[in-house]
Parts: structure tokens; sequence; C-alpha cells
């Protein structure tokens, strides 16, 4: 049977942060615990290793107050090949059903496909365009392909242990890789030493400018089928003035998805 958790109103959230023991017994067995490997050792722990589904509510601002909301599903899928697939499906406001967005897990570099419902066609999203808006959200293809945990990581350090939000967290810097075309010089993780969730990234454009900002709400930290997820996270564009607020309502794990849903040819078919 599949583990689902179905989220609680918002007053009733502290009620879902569990106390857990430490991860850190188990996610440095066999690494120095010191190093930065430990850390995103840990946070791959919460990677779901089979499937997941999540249904998610976007809530976009501009610099004037105006808001959008879009409501879509993600699939995730870990395939024969050790290779993971994320389709992500919108279904709310009209305008933008069957709009679909799909990463498709390389050894090397990642291929992303964005179908447009108002096109009517499919097209590739580049390494030179993954900067560009998920559908008009302050999440760039890449942001979300790093939230996912799909970036292909670079060279990582791991700085001093700080806190955010009074909970202890350790801290790691990824750069890009050498082959990797990134908007970014660099991207900072805060890792809640509790359950190995990122509560805080920082990405650095070129010249170490910090443009965007992810923090997740503490209180949303919950756990399902042994994988912690921020429920709410918010993602600040300090450049543009933006920002956008990620809301998951509802998550499945390990549960049937066919991987006839993740081939390209799928992308057209309007299906939730």
């Amino acid at each position: 049977m599949p583990s689902m958790f179905r989220p609680k109103p918002l007053f009733t959230l502290i009620a879902l942060l569990t106390v857990a023991p430490p991860l850190s017994g188990v996610a440095w067995a066999e690494t120095d615990p010191n190093s930065a490997e430990a850390v995103t050792e840990c946070m791959a722990r919460n990677i779901p290793q089979k499937t997941s589904l999540q249904t998610v509510e976007f809530r976009a601002k501009d610099r004037v107050g105006g808001e959008r909301i879009t409501r879509a599903k993600i699939y995730g899928k870990r395939f024969d090949d050790g290779l993971r697939r994320i389709l992500m499906r919108f279904f709310k406001p009209n305008d933008i059903n069957g709009a679909a967005f799909l990463m498709i897990e390389k050894d090397e570099r990642n291929d992303m496909f964005l179908y447009s419902p108002e096109l009517r066609r499919t097209r590739r999203v580049t390494s030179h365009n993954a900067s560009g808006s998920l559908f008009g959200t302050d999440f760039s293809y890449e942001d979300f392909e790093r939230l996912q945990g799909l970036d292909k990581r670079g060279r990582v350090e791991r700085l001093a242990d700080g806190s955010v939000a009074e909970r202890p967290v350790h801290v790691v810097e990824i750069y890009p890789a050498e082959l990797e075309v990134s908007s970014y010089e660099v991207v900072r993780f805060h890792v809640d030493q509790q359950t190995c969730v990122t509560i805080k990234t920082e990405s650095f454009e070129k010249g170490h400018k910090l443009r965007k900002v992810l923090t997740a709400t503490p209180e949303s930290l919950a756990e399902s089928g042994g994988i912690w997820i921020a429920r709410e996270i918010l993602m600040k564009d300090l450049k543009d003035e933006t920002e956008t607020r990620l809301i998951i309502e509802e998550v499945e794990i390990d549960l049937d998805i066919s991987d006839k849903r993740f081939r390209l040819a799928e992308l057209e078919r309007r299906k939730k």
C-alpha cells in the first residue's frame, strides 16, 4: 500500500512536527561526519527510492502585490537504471490546464521538456534557457531541477554549522559542475540537522550577488513513508522583487505509477 500524507489546516501543522532522532548515525555510517559528503548523503535520504506523487499549489506574487494561483501534480519515479524522471502536470486554472514539464535524469546532463497547450507542441529546455520562469513562478527550470534533487552537483564545500529559525543546520555550498551551464556561481544550502531537509537555500549569481532565497516554513516539516518534506516553502527573487509560495497539499509515496506516463510522447495528452 502506498504511504499517504494529507496535510491538515495550517493551525494544526505544529502537531505534524514529529520529534525524531537525528539522522546522522544512519546517514553518515560510512562517511566522515565532518565532511561535506556526509551532509549531501543525508539530504539524499529524503528522495523517494521508488515513486512519489504530490499535489501542489503555486502562489506567485508580482512586485505590486498581484497574485496568480496555479495547481499541479508532480509525479516522480526511479527507473530500473537507477535514474529518476519527474513530471509536473498543471490542471488549474483553465488557461494552463494540461501544461507539462518533464525532466529525465541522465548521467551527465539531464533532459528537460516543456509542453504548452496553447501552442500545442513540446519543446526542449536547453541549458541556455534553463534560467527562464517555470510557468510564471519565481522558480526557474534550474531551480525546480535542484528542488527535485536532480541537479548535477559539482564541487561541494562544507561551511561552519549555523541555525535557521532557531533550528540547528549544517551548511554546504555547491558549485556547478564544469560542463553545467548554470545561472548561479554557487548555491548555499542550510540543512536541518534533525530531518536532513534543506530549510534555506541561497543562490548567488556571478560576482557573488545574492539573487534568490528559498526558505521552508519550519512548522510545515512533516514525515511521510520515512521521508521528511517541507510542506510549505517560499522562493524570493531579490532582483525582480517577486515571490512564489509553494504549498504541498498531498503526498503519496511508493504508489503504482506507469513508466508510460513519463514518455515524451505522453506530454501532449491532457490528463492529470
